[in-house]
């Protein structure tokens, strides 16, 4: 899975070096994949891998980083909403814990300031490559 990941990992660590030493290690997980089957997916809401709240990653089938977006209620109610527009395949995501949840804004304008996406619009012009 790494793969999918490579390019965020790094900005993911750049981000984690700014946080006091006591915030928990943030990292990325598997949230969901277009291939899993109608039961591989009951299970993954069985186990309340969509009830937690963070940052998520939609990539396309070449892995291709589509979108980042922010869950502030639950990653259930922001995930499926971008299917009309965007081409996924995996939805991935960094889930926190309440006490921590106050970071997943910041780390949403982060990681779009850095990285290159298809269909983020806002905060793109916070980009690093867009000053020159």
């Amino acid at each position: 899975m790494l793969g999918r990941w490579r390019e965020i990992v790094p900005h993911l660590d750049e981000f984690q070096s700014y946080l006091a030493t006591q915030v928990p290690r943030l990292s990325i997980e598997p949230l969901n994949d277009r291939e899993w089957t109608y039961a591989r997916y009951r299970q993954a809401c069985a186990d309340g891998v969509f009830d937690r709240q963070g940052v998520y990653f939609i990539l396309a089938p070449d892995q291709t980083l589509e979108y980042i977006g922010v869950a502030t209620g639950i990653f259930h109610d922001r995930i499926w909403s971008h299917d009309e527009w965007v081409n996924r395949r995996w939805t991935d995501g960094i889930a926190l814990n309440d006490d921590y949840r106050f970071l997943a804004p910041s780390l949403e304008l982060f990681l779009i300031s850095r990285l290159v996406t298809r269909c983020n619009h806002c905060f793109t012009r916070f980009r690093e490559d867009s000053h020159e």
